[in-house]
C-alpha cells in the first residue's frame, strides 16, 4: 500500500484483478507449439511487481478458471476422475490438485467469482477444485434448491485493508442453464443478477463497509442472440453504493470505463493482461472512510515479461502430460490436410470431425465449426 505517502487521514486500497484465464498456466500455445504472451505464470510476475507499491493489495478473479487450455483439459477428463489411458500413466506422485488451484493459492488470492465454465466437467471436478483452493469462491446469484445437497457460495466477503472495511460481492451470469447439460449444475438454480447483488448489497450494508467491489463473471454489453441477462454488469453498476465492478465473461478489455460514479474494469482473458484499481479514501470524523476517487488502469502482458519460475514448476508435471496426450497419434492420412479455407469450402479436417462426431454420439447429423482455421495434420517422423 501507498498509505505511508499520504495524509495520515488519507488511504488508497488496490485491487489487482484476473479473468477467463482458462486454465492458461504456462506462456505457451499449445495448438502451435510455440511460446505465447499469456498465462499465469506471467501475470504472477506482475502481480509481484504491483504488491512491491501496494503490498496489502487484494487479488481477485472473475471466473471461468478450471476449463479451456488443453491442460486444463486433460487435468479434468482424465486425472480428476482417476481415469488416465495407459499411453499417459507416469511412474511417480500422483497429481493431486487442480493446477489452476495449486497456482492461484500460491499466489494468494482473496477470491473468485464463480464463471459459468466451471460447471462444464461436472459437480464433481467443480467441488474438487473447489475445496482446493484457499480463497471464496463467491456467487450471490447462484442458489441452492431446497432439500439440494449442494455446498452454497458465499454471496460476499469483508476484506480489511489498512483499516479500511472492503466488502466484495461475487454474480455469475445467470445465463448458465443456457449452455450448460442439467446433471452439472443440478442443486443450484441461478437467479437475476441485479435482485441478487442489492440482497447482498443490503446485508452487506449491516457490515458498514467503506468500499463495496462486485466481481462479476458477466460482461458489459448486450450482445444479439444472447440471453437478455447474461451481460449485466451495467445493470450492476445502478446498485446505490458500488464504488467499482471487474467483470469479464466476454474476452474484451476495459481499462477504465464509468457509469455514473461506479468504475468498471475487465483485463484480457487468458491471463494476457492484468487489471490494477485504485480508490483513494479519506477518514471521516464520524469512523469510517469516503471514497474520494478512483482510478482504472490495464497493465499487458508482454514477450518480455518473465515467468514466475514457482507456477512454472508447480505446473510442469501437468504441462508435460499434456504435450504426452497432444503428442500422441490418433490416425495417419494419406495425404496432408488443413482447415486453412475451411470456413469457406468443403474441407476434409471438418468432414473427419463431422465422421467422428456421427460415429461416437450414434447420431444422424452433424454439424462441426471451424474454430481453429490454424489446424492441420502433422507430417509423420
Amino acid at each position: 500500500m501507498m498509505a505511508a505517502c499520504l495524509p495520515a487521514n488519507q488511504v488508497t486500497v488496490t485491487v489487482l484483478a484476473t479473468t477467463d484465464l482458462h486454465g492458461n498456466i504456462y506462456p505457451y500455445d499449445y495448438l502451435t507449439g510455440k511460446p505465447s504472451a499469456r498465462g499465469l505464470a506471467k501475470i504472477a510476475t506482475l502481480i509481484e511487481a504491483q504488491r512491491k507499491t501496494a503490498p496489502s493489495a487484494l487479488l481477485v478473479d472473475c471466473g471461468d478458471t478450471i476449463q479451456g487450455s488443453p491442460l486444463e483439459s486433460v487435468y479434468q477428463r482424465y486425472v480428476a476422475l482417476g481415469s488416465l489411458p495407459l499411453n499417459l500413466r507416469f511412474e511417480g506422485k500422483p497429481l493431486q490438485s487442480d493446477p489452476m488451484m495449486l497456482g492461484m493459492n500460491y499466489l494468494k488470492y482473496d477470491a473468485m467469482a464463480v464463471g459459468n465454465h466451471e460447471y462444464n466437467y461436472g459437480l464433481k471436478n467443480l467441488d474438487k477444485a473447489r475445496s482446493e483452493a484457499r480463497f471464496p469462491w463467491l456467487s450471490a446469484n447462484t442458489k441452492t434448491l431446497p432439500h439440494s445437497i449442494r455446498k452454497p457460495f458465499a454471496p460476499y466477503i469483508i476484506k480489511v485493508v489498512d483499516g479500511v472495511k472492503v466488502g466484495i460481492i461475487g454474480i455469475t451470469t445467470p445465463a448458465v442453464p443456457t449452455w450448460e447439460k442439467p446433471e452439472n449444475y443440478r442443486g443450484y438454480t441461478f437467479v437475476e443478477g441485479r435482485a441478487a447483488a442489492q440482497a447482498a448489497m443490503d446485508d452487506l450494508q449491516t457490515h458498514k463497509p467503506d468500499v463495496v467491489l462486485i466481481i462479476a463473471h458477466s460482461g458489459i454489453e448486450r450482445r444479439t442472440g444472447a440471453s437478455p441477462w447474461e451481460n449485466i454488469a451495467q445493470e450492476l453498476a445502478k446498485i446505490k453504493g458500488v464504488d467499482a465492478i471487474i467483470f469479464g465473461h466476454t474476452h474484451n478489455q476495459v481499462e477504465d470505463y464509468r457509469v455514473g460514479d461506479v468504475l468498471l474494469t475487465q483485463p484480457k482473458n487468458w491471463g494476457i493482461s492484468l487489471a490494477r484499481l485504485e480508490l483513494k479514501l479519506e477518514s471521516k470524523t464520524s469512523g469510517g472512510y469516503t471514497v474520494t476517487s478512483k482510478s482504472g488502469k490495464i497493465i499487458p502482458v508482454t514477450n518480455e515479461t518473465e515467468a514466475d519460475p514457482e507456477i512454472m514448476r508447480l505446473a510442469a508435471p501437468y504441462h508435460q502430460l499434456t504435450e504426452r496426450y497432444l503428442n500422441t497419434v490418433v490416425s495417419h492420412a494419406s495425404r496432408p490436410i488443413n482447415a486453412a479455407a475451411s470456413r469457406v469450402e468443403d474441407s476434409a479436417i471438418i468432414d473427419a470431425v463431422n465422421q467422428a462426431q456421427m460415429t461416437y454420439a450414434k447420431a444422424d447429423v452433424s454439424f462441426a465449426s471451424s474454430f481453429n482455421p490454424r489446424a492441420k495434420s502433422r507430417r509423420d517422423p
